[in-house]
């Protein structure tokens, strides 16, 4: 292993990524994981092994750790950066790929030197649960297939097979079940490959993926943050949503883009009754924004030495459903999530004790709201749960309401009805969050009211947008 670890260290990321692909055992045993019983590496225990190290710089960068959390404490990433940045460059990116259960989860690491350790986390972790999936089905037999139509009977059958399967299979199978697709897609994809800043097998799967990289040349960060219903297996999904709403597409050099699902959500609408969600995502959610405040930091301080303008990085958080309120519970006073814009679609609150912007940290941010005039979801979700998901985002936040309109904009058809279509490519919507994201011109709403108030035909809502002259 000391010779492989060696030759690790001279990959480059595709080389690495390569090696990990077939090398999933080794990859485990980096992480300290155990496959025997299904037991999942432990962070902490991650930090020990790197404590024992026999190099002295690793011990002493371990130990110097020791009761730091941040992972979930946003006071904690500053020092963390400032021991990581005392690090020579050499030594960080040999223990990106000696510790990677230290450094691919560490809140003021570089982005780089996190994204090479995760290739080896998620290829271990994608080891362990293979290795669990393998163990429930000699229980409970072959997970079941999913029925290819769309028929009741073919559904009710697909139901049934896979209740009697998690039945016989157990809790922790059917959370396997729910993100191992997703595994699989981080470690095997070999076109456009994801770049990881965070994994876990917790729960149901845990990822934080980056989309280009944050240097002198950034001018705009956007942090997409998903809804309710977000299993690890829906990252290659959700990672297109963000492509189509980051900026990317028109501004490759000076746009990047994050997704973050960083924690446990809610599985069904019911569950946001409960406040523990937001309170457990405000925590990392805030975390996870004071290592990118660093990230752009160290940015804005190359450019500076290269003799660039010094300019930092508007950042806008875009959360769908769930995720405006879990963002909106992070920029809380009490947490103190920073950004400048901020995008609510299809939300139904506006942060767990949050009314107003003088509840956050960000009262001066430019706030835009997206709500189809027929999604239900979000006025429902804040008339049931106002007390956990927070305020309305256009009467107490002062949000700008920007046209949801068709999903194919260009040609101007098909409505936007479906609640999950707000980040859809081409959509109305999407392209309304994505000239938020690089600062363009956006399209106000044309149906202020919900339907059957604010219906209106295609022919006229196309007439409507074609005056404002929204740039095709």
């Amino acid at each position: 292993m000391e010779a492989d670890l060696l030759q690790l260290e001279e990959y480059d990321d595709a080389g690495l990524r390569e090696w990990a692909r077939h090398h999933g055992a080794e990859c485990a045993a980096l992480l300290g994981a155990s496959v025997a019983g299904g037991a999942l590496y432990d962070p902490r225990a991650a930090r020990r092994i790197m404590a024992g190290s026999s190099d002295p710089a690793a011990a002493a960068f371990a130990t110097a750790l020791a009761g730091l959390q941040p992972g979930r404490n946003r006071a904690d990433v500053g020092p963390v950066a400032a021991l990581w940045d005392a690090v020579p460059a050499g030594e960080r990116a040999a223990w990106a790929v000696r510790y990677p259960g230290v450094v691919g989860s560490l809140n003021g690491a570089d982005f780089d030197s996190r994204v090479r350790a995760n290739v080896l986390v998620a290829a271990g972790l994608l080891y362990v649960l293979e290795a669990e999936l393998a163990a429930a089905e000699v229980v409970a037999g072959p997970l079941p297939v999913l029925p290819v139509g769309l028929g009741v009977r073919a559904v009710a059958r697909g139901a049934w097979d896979g209740w009697r399967w998690a039945r016989k299979a157990g809790g922790r199978a059917v959370q396997v079940t729910r993100q191992i697709a997703g595994f699989r897609e981080a470690v095997r994809r070999a076109d456009a490959p994801i770049r990881l800043l965070y994994c876990s097998t917790a729960r149901d799967g845990r990822f934080v993926a980056l989309s280009g990289a944050v240097g002198p040349a950034t001018r705009s960060v956007a942090v997409v943050v998903p809804g309710t219903l977000t299993y690890g297996n829906h990252l290659p999904m959700n990672m297109g949503r963000l492509s189509d709403v980051d900026g990317r597409s028109q501004e490759p050099v000076s746009a990047v883009g994050v997704y973050w699902q960083g924690c446990e959500f809610p599985r069904f609408i019911t569950d946001n009754a409960d406040r523990r969600f937001n309170q457990a995502a405000r925590q990392k959610l805030a975390a996870f924004d004071a290592a990118l405040d660093v990230e752009c930091e160290r940015g804005v301080a190359l450019a500076v030495a290269a003799g660039l303008p010094a300019v930092e990085p508007v950042q806008t958080y875009i959360g769908h459903s769930y995720g405006a309120s879990a963002i909106g519970s992070a920029e809380a006073r009490a947490e103190g999530l920073t950004l400048d814009r901020m995008v609510y679609a299809g939300a139904p609150g506006t942060g767990f004790k949050v009314q107003v912007p003088a509840d956050t940290v960000n009262a001066g941010a430019e706030r835009y709201a997206l709500v189809a005039p027929v999604d239900w979801k979000p006025w429902l979700g804040g008339t049931l749960y106002g007390g956990a998901m927070g305020g309305d985002p256009v009467r107490e936040m002062g949000a700008e309401l920007l046209e949801t309109g068709f999903l194919d904009h260009a040609r101007r058809q098909g409505r936007l009805l479906n609640h999950n279509d707000y980040l859809r490519g081409g959509s109305t919507a999407a392209l309304n969050i994505q000239a938020v994201v690089l600062g363009r011109r956006t399209l106000p709403a044309v149906l202020r009211r919900p339907w059957p108030l604010g219906r209106m035909s295609d022919r006229k809502l196309r007439r409507r947008i074609d005056g404002l002259r929204l740039p095709r």
